[in-house]
């Protein structure tokens, strides 16, 4: 098994709506995603985390929970050995 650090932060996307990273945060709700192109909606929202504790919070839970799930290192192995062993 692979040891990685969890920094325990809250995940924020900016891209556009069909963006493959926000699908999957907003499918998941593991992230903050901005998907205006305006940057001051970036800069305003990240404003509007660094005042929000529970919302830090909310989010640092969710990138937590997705680092040991979607995005789990053992776990890709695993499914990336079990494809290879699919193969015929």
């Amino acid at each position: 098994t692979c040891a990685l650090p969890i920094f325990k932060k809250p995940i924020v996307i900016w891209g556009p709506e069909y963006c493959s990273a926000v699908q999957w945060a907003s499918k998941n709700d593991s992230a903050l995603c901005v998907t205006n192109r305006n940057p001051d909606e970036l800069v305003s929202t990240l404003e509007k985390l660094q005042l929000s504790v529970s919302q830090q919070k909310y989010y640092a839970e969710q990138a937590q929970i997705a680092a040991q799930s979607h995005f789990n290192p053992t776990l890709i192995q695993q499914q990336f050995l079990s494809a290879i062993s699919n193969l015929t």
